[in-house]
């Protein structure tokens, strides 16, 4: 009987640990269910009340908050009105990518990141001050061998073009390793996205309220 227990064991352990090693981590990254879309884009945006601020105070708050948070190359100032309270800034983030990949019949970790374009807008009043971020764009590049060179071709991919094409695998009934792959990059570069962006808007009110408390 013991060894009838050993047998089933060493049958049974190999299939239940590469069941739940599957569950965990599926080979299609399926994309984020709390994606803030609006009016089809994908906006991150929220509102911070702090009472007894000016207007020119909040602006200066989020001016030292770009500072501190990117890096001088990878921010441009596109619009600075200090009158109505508005700053618009295009920056650059490097997100990290996660995946899994069937590969020999085993799941195995892809890692990457992406370098990822985005709007970020400030608008002040006395009392309140709103964030936007918006815009996301993956910068993109494919290095090809043509007649006598190699060649690369840059090019942008927005990501709701991302959110599209990752619910267009869904509906594939018999995909291939292509369609698989992609869709896979795909899922991967909206969870990150997500993932960086929301940690990185959840900064904003905090770091704020930090500055109007030192502010005596």
């Amino acid at each position: 009987m013991n060894s009838f227990k050993y047998i089933l064991a060493a049958i049974l352990l190999p299939l239940l640990i590469s069941n739940s090693f599957a569950q965990k981590y599926p080979s299609i990254v399926e994309p984020p269910k709390d994606l803030p879309i609006k009016d089809g884009k994908i906006i991150y945006q929220g509102v911070v009340e702090i009472e007894g601020s000016k207007m020119a105070e909040l602006y200066g708050f989020a001016k030292k908050f770009i500072a501190e948070n990117y890096k001088s190359t990878d921010a441009a100032i596109d619009m600075d009105d200090t009158l109505n309270g508005v700053i618009v800034m295009k920056g650059r983030a490097d997100v990290p990518l996660i995946w899994y990949e069937t590969k020999s019949g085993r799941l195995e970790k892809v890692t990457d990141k992406a370098s990822v374009k985005h709007v970020l807008i400030f608008e002040m009043k006395d009392n309140r001050l709103r964030y936007t971020l918006k815009d996301f764009v993956a910068e993109n590049s494919v290095t090809y061998q043509s007649l006598y060179s190699f060649r690369t071709i840059d090019f942008e991919v927005t990501i709701e073009e991302h959110l599209d094409h990752r619910k267009a695998f869904d509906l594939i009934k018999e995909p291939k390793n292509k369609d698989m792959a992609s869709a896979n990059y795909s899922g991967a570069f909206l969870v990150g996205v997500h993932e960086f962006f929301t940690i990185f808007s959840s900064k904003i009110e905090p770091y704020m309220k930090s500055q109007k408390s030192e502010d005596w």
